[in-house]
């Protein structure tokens, strides 16, 4: 340790003593083949080594970028060079002398009264701070909490992109020929993409803006992303998505899918387009609570059509099983109907009413007991003290006229009819089942702001065990299998 003492004497050479007296404590310590010089210092509010340096000493950025680094190395406790605590009591370098000069270059020493405005005590060894560079200013649970759900939210998002998480170890970036800036990552983490693109996570704007203006100009295809303390998860999410180098960014959006005469509208927090040629499409919900993930099956279709869907939480809390707005308990069978007979039979099985086939039955006719006609209905129930016949064969319309004046309901079909549409609505009607008529829609329940519309041909249909769709064969096996999921039975005519 060297102790530079500057007197400004009178003009007189009998003066006695010094008009004016500094004094500066200076610490030289070896370096490489040289010797560095540097001065105690307490830091003051709104300070970091980035503005010391560069207001106090006037140095240039590759400069300020070289003696972060050195200030690192004379200050075991500084686990950060880029952020320093208030009052906290450094070794600032500020010049290096190689063993071959014999004087300490004049445009790198600090003049005498900025030297003295910084104070001339110099703290010991066991004084200097023994604090994290990087911990926060305050411990407040909360905030540290909320850190780390912008954490996880970030790694959620650069793994579903098949990005890297790099939040350990250091990074350097160089800075002209003989300069760098090294980040830690444990800090400052950094999340790469596979288009090149990355972004440097600074929560609570620790980084220097100094800083971050050298970091965007230096390193190619690099965004800072700065988030306050307990900011809006919505708000840091758009930020995130604005600065991670896609070619269009969507909000509160509805993407359809068609295929087979199936349609799907997904509406979602944030619609994504990678490129211009609008063909690599991602969905983005930000998924708060406890709200169900999307079916694996759902997601695997929308892929298939080229569409991704990334669901990201804001918390750690464990997502609950999906359903629908009509969805049951349980799961029901795939039935395929192949014959206008084993349709009719299927919609009477879904009805819950017991029915009979080939059932023999007289009916009074006129007011004399002694005439009564035999009919063989194909199949006969009761329903609310009414009996129902369904018939095959053609009957003529005067046996029909006495089946409505003796109260009984009477439904012809004909088996060979190909308009298997019209029968099904036909058996409904007649069964008076509730049924919501083709094109079905299915509404997907999972908490807002994530909805899908599921438009599907085919009728639903009320039963007394659930609900049932019936609808041509050609359904993509992934729509099968979540329907059935979600606890609705499928019939396929």
């Amino acid at each position: 340790m060297l102790l530079i003492w500057n007197a400004f004497c009178a003009a007189a050479d009998n003066a006695t003593e010094p008009h004016l007296l500094f004094k500066k404590t200076v610490v030289i310590k070896p370096y490489q083949n040289g010797k560095l010089y540097a001065e105690p210092y307490t830091v003051r509010p709104g300070e970091y080594l980035w503005k010391i340096l560069r207001e106090h000493y006037n140095m240039n950025n590759e400069q300020i970028a070289l003696y972060c680094r050195l200030a690192r190395e004379l200050n075991p406790a500084l686990l950060n060079e880029h952020y320093v605590q208030t009052n906290q009591h450094i070794l600032i370098p500020y010049a290096f002398v190689s063993d071959n000069a014999t004087t300490l270059p004049l445009s790198q020493r600090p003049d005498n009264e900025s030297a003295l405005s910084r104070g001339s005590v110099a703290p010991s060894e066991e004084h200097l701070t023994t604090e994290v560079i990087g911990s926060r200013e305050s411990s407040d649970n909360e905030a540290i909490g909320h850190e780390q759900r912008v954490r996880s939210l970030l790694s959620q998002y650069t793994r579903m992109f098949h990005g890297t998480d790099n939040n350990s170890g250091h990074m350097v970036v160089p800075i002209g020929r003989q300069s760098s800036i090294r980040i830690d990552r444990k800090d400052f983490p950094v999340y790469e993409f596979p288009w090149g693109k990355k972004l440097v996570f600074d929560y609570g704007g620790r980084l220097p803006k100094e800083l971050t203006d050298i970091l965007s100009e230096t390193w190619n295809n690099v965004d800072i992303v700065a988030v306050r303390s307990r900011e809006n998860m919505e708000l840091v999410l758009d930020r995130i998505l604005e600065r991670s180098g896609f070619y269009q960014v969507e909000r509160k959006a509805g993407y359809t899918v068609n295929r087979n005469n199936i349609q799907i509208t997904l509406h979602g927090d944030w619609i994504i387009f990678k490129d211009r040629l609008l063909k690599n499409v991602f969905i983005v919900n930000l998924i708060e609570g406890d709200a169900g993930d999307l079916p694996v099956g759902l997601k695997r279709y929308f892929e298939q059509e080229g569409l991704g869907i990334i669901d990201l939480r804001s918390n750690m809390a464990k997502p609950q099983n999906p359903s629908l707005v009509r969805a049951l308990s349980g799961s029901r069978k795939h039935i395929t109907v192949g014959e206008t007979v084993k349709l009719i039979d299927t919609i009477l099985d879904l009805s819950g009413y017991p029915y009979k086939k080939e059932y023999a039955t007289e009916i009074l006719y006129g007011g004399s007991g002694g005439i009564s006609i035999q009919v063989i209905a194909d199949r006969m129930f009761e329903k609310d003290y009414e009996t129902h016949i369904i018939s095959f064969h053609e009957f003529t319309p005067t046996i029909a006229a006495i089946f409505s004046q003796q109260g009984i309901r009477f439904l012809q079909i004909n088996p060979n009819n190909g308009d298997r549409d019209a029968i099904i609505k036909k058996m409904l009607d007649f069964c008076r089942m509730t049924y919501a008529p083709p094109p079905v829609k299915v509404a997907y329940d999972r908490t807002k702001p994530s909805e899908i519309m599921m438009t599907i041909p085919g009728y639903l249909i009320t039963t007394p065990t659930g609900d049932v769709l019936l609808t041509r064969d050609g359904v993509h096996d992934d729509i099968k299998a979540i329907l059935h999921e979600i606890g609705i039975g499928v019939v396929y005519y």
